[in-house]
């Protein structure tokens, strides 16, 4: 589209995974909201724009306390296209924690929930605000926040 690649993919099998129970709710201006509730007492809320876009994303861990995992803002759509990376107002990256707790190889890895349980870890230095999508593709030193799985050789 417009000389560039979308890859989008339906990530609905992978956040219900290990739903005790899944509910959905109409909201104003054609959102949805979908709630996963997992065994383990955590949800997962997810709003979507009428295109279905994921606007908002929430997990909810069982004392209420809500981590956004993702936002949108609605003027995103609005922007005339000026970027600034959000990395340069952040400190140096300071790793305080052994290599194999901030980057998972792939190659090691013989449970697929060790994925899961990986990526339930909390980001290695406090999250200063919240992250557009875009600012988080954009920016290596934002996306340094978050730990990460090496994936090793990838082949098209």
């Amino acid at each position: 589209f417009n000389n560039q690649t979308i890859v989008e993919s339906d990530d609905t099998p992978r956040m219900r995974r290990g739903a005790r129970n899944v509910y959905y709710e109409e909201l104003s201006g054609n959102r949805t909201r979908e709630i996963v509730e997992r065994d383990n007492g955590i949800q997962i809320v997810t709003i979507r724009n009428r295109y279905g876009d994921v606007v908002q994303r929430s997990r909810i861990a069982p004392d209420g306390r809500e981590y956004v995992l993702s936002y949108v803002d609605e003027r995103y759509y609005e922007d005339d296209g000026d970027w600034r990376d959000p990395g340069d107002d952040l400190p140096p990256i300071r790793i305080d924690i052994p290599r194999e707790e901030y980057i998972l190889d792939s190659e090691e890895v013989e449970d697929p929930d060790d994925y899961y349980a990986f990526l339930e870890q909390p980001p290695v230095e406090r999250v200063q605000r919240l992250y557009s999508i875009d600012e988080v593709k954009r920016s290596a030193r934002v996306r340094d926040i978050a730990r990460r799985i090496d994936l090793g050789t990838l082949n098209f």
